[in-house]
């Protein structure tokens, strides 16, 4: 024996593993030809091999494009009588070609058809999970896929949609597509491809209609150009299409397969023109922001108006929940007529806040608490003034009576949001009590001078 021989046929005639084949391989033809070919065209179906091994795949591949065009393993239609003698005089040299027939090929077609039938019945999924488990991209073939694109060259429909057949995989193991309205002409001979083609389409046709709409309009069958809104239409009814047994291809930016998220952000700006008061040190600055994007004026409007609830903000698209942007929006024009501080703000914002509870909404509170100091300075500066006469020590006794209680609220506001659910930085987590100690800190330094003054 040639111990360089990956593969030969036997006088039985049966195809067999050479002394050079892989492992696995040599294992799989053991067992017997047809579990060889499956697993060279399922397992292996990207590795490397000899001529011989190649040629012993490729009619391994032939049995899957049939197969699954019709997705039932009892009614894969024989091999073409052409197709069996194309096969023979590709046959490369190898030991014992001489025994290669139509005979063989035609009963290892048969064994084919014995091995998948086990194979599915062993599987939970059935024929369509044992394929998707094979390694392979064999479950893909044979099933209609719609498609979704970019088209950025049209302003006005700037969305593609095409709807194709997947019906063979190439050399490399990819899957080849062929628009459908061509895949139902090279088919329309062939009644059971047709009705496994169909029987997707209309269910789906069931379910949705607007594949109704195209099914029956036959633009199905064509290349469309498609506005936002058209689009949309479409992407929201991609779990009934799913569910009907159709392929559905999609642009990266939707695999989320949910709304960007609308948020009301919060900043802390410190004036310019000085004052020892808090509303004069600070004041707060209200945005919304979509998908993490920090969104202008004009932005927002645009948003607001558009027809569908596909946007394109800063090109790229991104799905809106126009109700919660109305909310957020609401909320923005509020702010903007009303100069809040951070106990208004923070019932103004109520359960915006406690659902949409943002690291930058309490770094936000840190920042202030932390400028409060200067305030609760100013006023020791005051207190230890009125000795000399110069303040009315009640007045300012009153202030910071209330600088304590706003300071007691705003630390039950933090410590609140700090448990909040929706708070999952640790960093955040410790700025916060870092920033609540520090206050009371403050808070007992400033009472021990006012009482030893």
């Amino acid at each position: 024996m040639d111990p360089e021989e990956e593969f030969f046929c036997s006088p039985e005639p049966r195809l067999l593993a050479g002394e050079a084949a892989a492992p696995a391989v040599a294992a799989a033809f053991e067992a017997s030809d047809a579990v060889g070919v499956l697993f060279l065209s399922t397992v292996a179906l990207k590795q490397e091999f000899g001529a011989p091994l190649s040629w012993a795949r490729e009619w391994g591949k032939r049995f899957f494009t049939h197969l699954c065009q019709t997705r039932d393993a009892g009614t894969v239609p024989a091999p073409e009588e052409g197709a069996v003698r194309e096969m023979l005089a590709a046959a490369p040299p190898m030991r014992g070609a001489e025994y290669l027939s139509e005979a063989l090929l035609l009963r290892l077609w048969e064994d084919l058809r014995g091995a998948v039938r086990a194979e599915a019945a062993r599987h939970e999924g059935g024929l369509g999970g044992w394929l998707g488990a094979s390694g392979s991209l064999w479950h893909l073939v044979g099933r209609v896929t719609f498609h979704l694109a970019e088209n950025k060259r049209n302003a006005a429909q700037p969305f593609a949609f095409l709807a194709t057949y997947a019906d063979q995989l190439s050399a490399d193991g990819r899957v080849q597509h062929t628009p459908l309205g061509r895949a139902l002409i090279a088919h329309q001979k062939n009644q059971p491809v047709l009705d496994a083609l169909l029987q997707p389409v209309r269910e789906a046709a069931q379910r949705s209609a607007l594949v109704r709409e195209l099914l029956e309009s036959k633009q199905l069958f064509q290349a469309l150009a498609w506005t936002p809104q058209e689009a949309y239409a479409f992407l929201r009814q991609i779990p009934q299409l799913e569910e009907s047994g159709l392929v559905v291809k999609l642009p990266d930016w939707w695999k989320s397969r949910r709304p960007a998220r609308v948020v009301v952000a919060v900043a802390v700006d410190a004036q310019e023109d000085g004052g020892v008061g808090l509303g004069a040190m600070l004041s707060f600055k209200m945005g919304v922001a979509l998908g993490g994007v920090q969104l202008s004026a004009e932005e927002m409007q645009q948003i607001h108006a558009s027809a569908s609830g596909l946007v394109n903000l800063r090109g790229q698209w991104v799905e809106v929940d126009q109700e919660k942007l109305k909310q957020a929006l609401e909320q923005h024009n509020a702010s903007e007529k009303e100069n809040l501080d951070l106990r208004a703000l923070l019932h103004s914002l109520g359960s915006v806040v406690a659902e949409q509870a943002t690291p930058q909404l309490y770094h936000s509170m840190v920042l202030q608490l932390k400028l409060r100091q200067a305030e609760i300075a100013a006023l020791q500066q005051q207190l230890r003034a009125s000795q000399s006469g110069g303040l009315d020590l009640a007045a300012v006794s009153a202030e910071e009576a209330a600088v304590r209680q706003e300071n007691k609220e705003m630390r039950q506001q933090l410590d609140n949001l700090a448990h909040h659910p929706h708070v999952r930085n640790l960093s955040t987590r410790f700025a916060l009590l870092n920033a609540e100690l520090t206050v009371k800190k403050v808070d007992y330094d400033y009472v021990h001078d006012a009482r030893c003054s």
